[in-house]
């Protein structure tokens, strides 16, 4: 429903717009709706919205871009540059030389909802919940699964034990992923890793 009336609002003829100002707190927003009445909207008739105390997250605003309609799925491409947009500027973690994790990044939960639509229900996943609390932290990064194709995968940290893999498998994260490649998995520290989702 519109904010305005009771009308509902025709999402094709809603575009938003993102204005370059000097703070990147102070961000202004236009919204417009296409009159298909008007030919040509001047600028003063577009409402603008201020917005205080915004915390920009990404230079890269998929969902509200310069002219653009909404839309806040990424494409597979656009996918892949804000993982490897990730992974070059997020704190580094260790890698051992013999570790089937080829790269990898710390993350937060809520860092989750810059990649695709699709895996933001990791955000409120119960045992991800569980690792952050007790780590601090989750884990973004490359691995080498079985047939040695690298995926991307969020990781979370824990400690591998047949609890706590019967736990980590009802929550969608099937595979532990030890930091140093070894034949007994009881024990060690590694990772329980979920696919990252494209679409």
């Amino acid at each position: 429903l519109g904010a305005w009336n009771e009308h509902n609002i025709d999402l094709d003829r809603l575009i938003i717009k993102r204005i370059e100002t000097k703070s990147r707190e102070d961000v202004a927003i236009k919204v417009d709706v296409k009159d298909d009445k008007a030919e040509d909207i001047s600028s003063g008739d577009i409402p603008t919205i201020d917005i205080e105390n915004v915390r920009v997250v990404d230079e890269k605003i998929s969902a509200v871009d310069k002219g653009s309609v909404v839309d806040i799925s990424a494409t597979p491409d656009e996918h892949q540059d804000i993982c490897d947009k990730m992974l070059e500027t997020y704190p580094k973690l260790a890698l051992f030389p013999d570790s089937q994790i080829t790269e990898c990044v710390k993350i937060e939960p809520q860092d989750i909802g810059k990649l695709h639509m699709s895996n933001w229900k990791l955000g409120s996943n119960s045992f991800l919940s569980h690792g952050y609390y007790q780590y601090r932290y989750i884990m973004l990064g490359k691995v080498k699964l079985g047939n040695n194709e690298e995926k991307v995968v969020i990781g979370v940290p824990g400690v591998f034990s047949n609890k706590e893999r019967y736990l980590a498998n009802m929550f969608g994260f099937g595979i532990f992923v030890p930091v140093k490649r070894t034949k007994l998995l009881t024990g060690n520290f590694g990772y329980w890793v979920s696919e990252v989702s494209k679409a």
